[in-house]
């Protein structure tokens, strides 16, 4: 393998340890995120109790600290010159997914209230940094 390919297979691996970490977080959160979505659309949020409502504010915290270590790595990945502008974009992605992670835990207050707005604003800014990501990737995918 030249340099070219060595580069272009570590910056490969870096991009697979950015989804592959994301996804493993994201399957610990749902089973929590279901409940807690479910609970705010039905108006039974004051039913959860207590102790389950700040478990979940915390599961939530731990992951999106965690979205943040991987995003901090993944910036240290050198992309191979032809994968540079996907990469920024990837990034830029990556990073309004994390903030839409931060809204919606920011959306949880401590007194077992949801700003409604804001959690539906976060979901749908997640949703669509998901979006942009699988699009980066899928471009980077053809082009490497």
């Amino acid at each position: 393998m030249n340099k070219t390919q060595q580069k272009l297979a570590k910056y490969g691996q870096a991009v697979n340890d950015l989804i592959d970490n994301t996804e493993k977080v994201q399957e610990g959160m749902s089973k929590y995120f279901v409940p807690l979505k479910a609970a705010v659309a039905d108006g039974k949020l004051a039913e959860m109790s207590e102790q389950d409502y700040q478990k979940t504010a915390q599961i939530f915290r731990d992951g999106v600290d965690q979205y943040h270590e991987f995003l901090a790595q993944f910036k240290t990945a050198v992309a191979p010159a032809r994968l540079m502008g996907n990469n920024q974009r990837l990034i830029s992605a990556y990073t309004d997914f994390v903030q839409g992670c931060e809204d919606l835990i920011t959306s949880m207050h401590d007194d077992q209230t949801v700003d409604m707005q804001a959690f539906a604003a976060s979901e749908m800014n997640q949703d669509k940094a998901t979006e942009r990501i699988s699009k980066y990737i899928q471009n980077i995918s053809k082009i490497a």
